[in-house]
């Protein structure tokens, strides 16, 4: 988290400092560092905080199967949503499906199908947390319903941002956009740290002689070993026995 803040105060300090007559090697450093801009530092690591949530739903789905429990297919589904919206961070999907969702409109007749997909993957994807969080302990509970509601929630309110200073609405403008957009940023990145941790939560890991156990906390005795990764032998380090 703390490089997720150092990360916006980078950006609005840049915009804030950035002269109207700057030349354009410092216009290209404040673009590096900038919260809206594409391929700069803040993108790459929201595309990997959430590649890293898709990779702990992905792990946290495995365990939940192997486990035997129910809503492993919750957490895949988790993962995969994550690994979604990780490659737009990188590559602006919705964008670049935009020109798509134009041809299959006038093909079918039926307005904006792309996000007509969305917003039902957005729904799926959101019964499948809520499934989670009902299921599984208060602790984890608690980090899935604080990082969908900061996720969704920045997200939301970076496009009505948007929209609003496109529209040239008044106290959306300058400062005001800077500020929002680096706050809506921030609340993203804070969103995808708490649903990492959640599905982590959900992970009991301990060493022993015979290796490194993992299992999921509901599992109980009758998964005690769920992935087992055995210890390194000391003589084979040329330790002493």
């Amino acid at each position: 988290m703390g490089i997720s803040i150092a990360l916006t105060a980078t950006s609005m300090i840049g915009a804030a400092l950035l002269p109207e007559t700057a030349s354009q090697g410092q216009r290209e450093l404040q673009r590096y560092f900038d919260v809206t801009a594409e391929s700069s530092l803040p993108a790459w690591w929201m595309t990997s905080l959430l590649l890293a949530a898709a990779l702990a739903h992905a792990s946290a789905g495995f365990i939940t199967r192997l486990g035997r429990l129910r809503g492993a297919w919750c957490w895949v589904l988790g993962a995969a949503g994550f690994a979604v919206l990780s490659a737009n961070e990188h590559a602006l999907l919705a964008q670049r499906l935009e020109t798509l969702g134009a041809a299959l409109a006038a093909v079918t007749g039926f307005p904006r199908p792309v996000l007509a997909a969305a917003v039902a993957a957005g729904l799926l994807m959101a019964t499948a947390l809520a499934l989670l969080a009902y299921r599984e302990r208060r602790r984890t509970r608690w980090l899935l319903a604080a990082g969908a509601i900061l996720l969704a929630g920045s997200t939301a309110a970076g496009a009505l941002t948007q929209n609003l200073v496109a529209g040239g609405a008044t106290g959306f403008a300058g400062a005001g956009s800077v500020l929002a957009d680096n706050a809506g940023w921030l609340g993203r990145a804070a969103g995808a740290l708490l649903l990492a941790a959640a599905a982590m939560s959900t992970m009991s890991v301990t060493r022993s002689r015979e290796g490194v156990r993992v299992c999921h906390r509901r599992a109980g005795p009758r998964a005690i070993v769920t992935a087992s990764v055995p210890a390194a032998d000391p003589r084979e380090e040329g330790v002493p026995a």
